[in-house]
């Protein structure tokens, strides 16, 4: 195979453990001003595709991954925010993105945050089996060539940033999501995508979250729209196939460019979606793409966008908190057996929930061997008035959880986003737990760890508010 032509970055990287901390800055009484910049990530070689557990190497691009970083400036206080095309973030990137920024321009690393929009047509970055012989660091030169747009982004965002207006606010769209988990009239554990019309299904175990979160960001100048954020909780696994493609949030882009101009930066931030799909079981519409999704998703937005309430008093500031939690326990047999198996985690040799469980011994075993017993988690809440917050999350998480943390939220609007600075698989709630099914199983955490984010996120927000 063809060298890849990836840009290659020197790194320590380094897992520390601390206990629960808080970092903040303040915002002086002083303009607000924002920048936002794009780069392409599309792999220049074929790569294994993320997100169903077989060996799927691309054939091309449907259309370009991309990485949009929005820097907020405001006094001494700077923060950014990059949302990737990617299915995860590899540890590996937030750390050298964090550590150039600091170096380069004197970002503090605790305010640089880097999300994934959890696209399931991009490259597979936490390889569940052992690499290809003939590409053994193929995954870390790519992690690194993200990791360098990311920081080209990030300082044309920070360099260009200009004073500027913001407007934000939510509106509902019920049309699109369903929660994936049902309880079945037959007993048992909860099952995940039980097919449509399925005569076993009971109800759904679960809600969704309909609520459309959105920011406009304007130039104070002229009042020229410059860019948007729109969080929404619906998985990115809208197209399938084997060419890279960023997934619905493409065409949302398409809608607000079609309506703003092509120099419109559209940024989508992922929700709480970890139990949440495209997917009506019921069979009463049919299965939605990711066209569809992406426009009908964008004209939703694009109809309220010119209607949210301006935000009078921006107040820039950032709280990062950062707590451990258990992990799953397993038994030195287990894991050693788990260890045997690996290379049949993206077979079809053994039953699917039996592979899911060998992936995440295995994934369990490599962070134990780093960090203990204990997951280390990343909370962060960031405040643009005192009506309006960003939270970040990592991990697949589940919806209950966003929406707690919004009803707890002392803003009037909150944008909850998940997949945030780790590569952590589900973080489902107790009550998932209990009732089992694939999350629960494709998760390191043990049941409680969910609930502790959550409270840690409300902990940040409430701080970040000035409670």
């Amino acid at each position: 195979m063809r060298s890849l032509l990836f840009g290659m970055m020197t790194c320590t990287f380094l897992y520390v453990l601390a206990p629960a901390t808080a970092m903040q800055c303040f915002a002086n009484d002083t303009a607000l001003k924002a920048g936002v910049a794009v780069r392409e990530i599309t792999p220049q070689e074929p790569m294994g595709m993320a997100g169903y557990y077989s060996e799927r190497l691309s054939t091309g691009t449907l259309d370009p991954l991309l990485a949009k970083t929005m820097v907020f400036r405001q006094g001494e206080t700077t923060a950014v925010l990059t949302v990737m095309d990617l299915i995860t973030v590899p540890p590996l990137v937030t750390t050298v993105v964090r550590e150039q920024l600091h170096k380069n321009l004197n970002i503090p690393p605790e305010n640089v945050i880097i999300t994934a929009t959890h696209s399931h047509t991009g490259p597979m970055l936490d390889r569940l089996t052992r690499q290809r012989p003939e590409e053994p660091d193929a995954l870390q030169k790519y992690s690194l060539y993200v990791a360098d747009q990311i920081i080209k982004a990030a300082t044309d965002a920070y360099q260009n940033a200009t004073p500027v207006t913001l407007a934000a606010g939510a509106t509902s769209e019920t049309r699109l999501s369903f929660n994936r988990r049902f309880f079945m009239k037959s007993g048992g554990p909860v099952r995940f995508n039980p097919g449509v019309k399925n005569p076993d299904i009971l109800k759904a175990a679960g809600p969704i979250d309909p609520e459309v979160d959105m920011l406009l960001v304007r130039n104070a100048g002229n009042n020229a729209p410059l860019t948007s954020l729109t969080v929404f909780a619906i998985h990115a696994d809208t197209t399938g196939g084997m060419q890279f493609s960023g997934d619905y949030s493409y065409y949302v882009s398409n809608v607000l460019r079609k309506k703003y101009g092509d120099a419109f930066v559209s940024v989508f931030g992922i929700g709480t979606c970890g139990d949440i799909n495209h997917i009506d079981t019921s069979g009463e519409t049919a299965i939605r793409k990711a066209p569809e999704i992406g426009t009908m998703l964008g004209e939703t937005v694009a109809a309220k966008l010119d209607e949210l309430k301006k935000c009078e008093k921006p107040s820039l500031r950032v709280v990062r908190k950062t707590i451990q939690v258990p992990m799953k326990t397993f038994t030195d047999e287990e894991i050693a057996e788990a260890e045997q198996l690996r290379d049949k985690v993206m077979t079809e040799e053994l039953p699917f929930l039996d592979r899911v469980q060998i992936g995440v011994i295995n994934q369990i075993a490599e962070r134990r061997n780093v960090t203990g017993d204990l997951l280390t988690l990343e909370v962060h809440a960031i405040r643009l008035d005192e009506n309006t917050a960003i939270v970040t999350l990592p991990g697949e998480v589940f919806v209950d959880i966003g929406l707690a943390i919004k009803k707890a939220s002392p803003f009037e609007t909150t944008f909850v986003m998940e997949l945030a600075n780790d590569a952590i698989p589900y973080m489902p709630t107790e009550k998932a737990f209990r009732e089992g099914s694939y999350e629960t199983i494709n998760s390191v955490i043990a049941p409680g760890g969910g609930e502790m984010m959550q409270n840690a996120a409300i902990a940040a927000l409430k701080e970040v508010h000035g409670q």
